[in-house]
């Protein structure tokens, strides 16, 4: 059920009840909202609540990260491993010029000759790296989903046409691909992929977004090949000045042996595009 901020205006000439000019209000509309804050008082005040004069407001999650978010990976140490810089710090930032999909549909055309988990890459826009998504379906793709949102400075068009990367199938399925805001999850990941492989001793960070058929979100920093995962990794996505938000980053894998992965774990599907922290407004005593 939504829940909806009740304000009362600044101003004089009005008698507050219990000293509060503002309620929070779980209501299924606007309306109901501003009766139920009405129905919070008595007196004369309750006229006023339930007035043209009162603001309401649903209050909502975030869909995008405030601006100055990031999202930093440090190696500590680099174990067995040579080659790294210690320590080896990598900052991406929303809004810094680059774009990136943030989820994907089928197109005009779902393709011949699909198995389940085929994966396709994107043909147009202007790309440091294309996106990649998941097909589902035999035959015809019956369903897709984002692998890597890719990092863009033009992004692709919609019924966008696609190279098959794994698979018979052929290069007639379309996909719709919408944009992800300057300032969001994907944009980051997509922009850290390439941050860790401009690093000499990196060569194979990737991420795999998608939940179809593997049930799993996972962002790899290095694979078995870059032969450093038996390193230190500290990774937090938040703000200098606002703190971190620790849901948007899973479990950390490190620590291991020199000849294995490091990785960390997404949040599940729709979490880091729906559920982002969002101040909706500071409210202080005396308002």
């Amino acid at each position: 059920m939504p829940a909806f901020l009740v304000e009362l205006p600044i101003s004089g000439g009005k008698t507050l009840i219990g000293a509060a000019d503002s309620f929070v209000v779980f209501a299924l509309n606007a309306a109901d909202a501003r009766a139920a804050a009405a129905n919070h008082v008595s007196g004369d005040s309750d006229a006023l609540w339930n007035s043209a004069q009162t603001t309401v407001t649903e209050i909502v999650a975030g869909l995008t990260l405030p601006a100055d978010y990031e999202l930093e990976i440090r190696i500590t140490n680099d174990g067995a491993g040579a080659g790294i810089a210690i320590p080896a710090v990598y900052r991406a930032r929303g809004g810094a010029g680059n774009v990136a999909i943030q989820s994907v549909a089928i197109g005009a055309a779902a393709g011949l000759s699909y198995i389940d988990d085929e994966i396709v890459t994107l043909v147009g826009g202007t790309f440091t790296r294309a996106a990649t998504v998941r097909c589902e379906g035999t035959g015809a793709v019956t369903a897709v989903d984002l692998v890597d949102p890719g990092e863009y400075t033009v992004l692709p068009t919609l019924d966008e046409i696609v190279t098959v990367t794994s698979g018979p199938g052929d290069d007639a399925l379309t996909i719709d691909a919408v944009a992800a805001p300057a300032e969001s999850y994907e944009v980051l990941l997509g922009q850290m992929i390439t941050l860790l492989n401009t690093d000499p001793e990196i060569a194979n960070a990737s991420v795999d977004m998608s939940e179809l058929l593997l049930g799993t979100r996972l962002f790899t920093v290095s694979s078995i090949a870059d032969d450093i995962g038996d390193s230190t990794m500290i990774i937090r996505l938040g703000s200098p000045h606002a703190g971190d938000i620790p849901s948007l980053v899973g479990a950390i894998v490190h620590e291991g042996v020199a000849g294995a992965v490091l990785t960390f774990a997404l949040p599940a599907l729709g979490a880091a595009t729906t559920v982002m922290p969002n101040v909706l407004r500071t409210l202080k005593s005396g308002h």
